[in-house]
């Protein structure tokens, strides 16, 4: 009876208030749109930077009297430590190889004698990919017998690692004031709703009802505003996904910048604001009403 009868007054309330319930409904759309959008933009962006951390990779040089056997043993104790992914061995020769190809010259023609050390390539995992994890592992290589030197893109590592927080951050930031925007609108619209039909709310509470009851309509205003407006404003952001594509704005495919189970997480965030939202506004309104 109590389902029946919040399901009856909450669309009833819709209705009857139809300019209140579609502003409420458009700005959880346009909320759960910007949202989404730059929460693509952020995914986007994460996605590049950690690409390039990808390319970059830890080169330990070894010692002239280190042989095969002893770079081979070498390669075991990297890969133990935590955070390598593979390595790869590059003799002497390989070494020579790779100068020729890349600069074009060839200094076994000046030299009596191959210059170039071997080395071992050192990948780190994704998720070790950090300034401070890094270096961790440049440290604990460097202490390793039989390795001269290491050449790693430092900077590159750092400067990546300053990008990232800083966009962790700003999505932390605008995605608060956005949602809080959000709840703010849903809330008064309900409470308003709730204002309007002060007079019935106590004599139902006066016959008896519990709060729980006479809470349940508002609660529906909030899930169907929400349901809405999450649903509208996930088809909004495919829509306007899908345009960039097709305009390579920016030269960025973007096809591919947010998987699908992203678009449902989208419209569920706008479950959840018209929820929390209907749910602030009747404890404020029963607060009021107590302390009056």
């Amino acid at each position: 009876m109590s389902l029946r009868f919040a399901l009856s007054e909450g669309f009833g309330g819709m209705r009857r208030a139809v300019a209140m319930t579609l502003i409420s409904t458009g700005t959880i759309a346009l909320v759960v749109l910007s949202l989404g959008a730059f929460a693509a933009v952020v995914r986007h962006v994460e996605s590049l930077l950690g690409s390039l951390r990808s390319q970059s990779e830890i080169e330990a040089f070894l010692r002239e009297q280190v042989d095969s056997t002893s770079a081979a043993a070498l390669q075991q104790q990297i890969l133990s430590i935590g955070g390598v992914e593979r390595v790869s061995y590059v003799s002497k020769e390989r070494a020579l190889e790779i100068f020729r190809e890349q600069f074009g010259q060839d200094i076994s023609r000046v030299l009596t004698f191959n210059p170039l050390p071997a080395s071992i390539k050192v990948h780190i995992i994704d998720s070790a990919l950090t300034a401070r994890r890094v270096q961790s592992v440049v440290d604990e290589i460097r202490a390793l017998p039989g390795v001269e030197d290491i050449s790693y893109p430092r900077t590159v590592v750092e400067a990546l690692d300053v990008r990232s927080r800083e966009m962790t951050y700003l999505a932390l930031v605008v995605g608060g004031l956005l949602a809080v925007a959000s709840l703010f609108l849903v809330m008064n619209t309900v409470r308003l709703a709730m204002m309007g039909k002060r007079q019935m709310i106590e004599l139902l509470l006066m016959a008896g009802a519990t709060r729980g009851f006479v809470r349940g309509p508002f609660i529906v205003e909030g899930l169907v505003q929400g349901l809405a407006g999450g649903i509208i404003g996930s088809a909004l952001l495919v829509a306007a996904l899908d345009a960039l594509n097709r305009n390579r704005v920016l030269g960025i495919s973007w096809e591919h910048a947010v998987p699908l189970w992203f678009y449902g997480a989208v419209a569920a965030l706008g479950i959840l604001l018209g929820l929390v939202g209907s749910l602030l506004a009747v404890r404020s309104f029963f607060r009021e009403a107590r302390e009056g």
